[in-house]
């Protein structure tokens, strides 16, 4: 009995490694997508920098800008 028993579990994780590849270069992919589909911070705070009348206007809209993504990403 409990030489099926360690059978099994060898079996088990046979599959385990099997599937560690596969699903590493599946995560890898949905990985590499969401960083191509994500918005550049930096970028736009620098347009939001471009177009500012004053100082004070684009360090508020700046800050701003930052906190959101912050808040979506933390």
């Amino acid at each position: 009995m409990v030489y099926t028993v360690s059978y099994n579990v060898r079996e088990g994780l046979k599959m385990s490694k099997k599937m560690l590849l596969p699903v590493g270069v599946v995560v890898l992919i949905i990985g590499i997508v969401i960083l191509l589909l994500n918005p550049d911070p930096a970028a736009t705070n620098l347009e939001i920098a471009r177009n500012a009348t004053n100082a004070r206007d684009a360090a508020k809209a700046i800050s701003s800008n930052n906190q959101t993504y912050a808040w979506m990403y933390s």
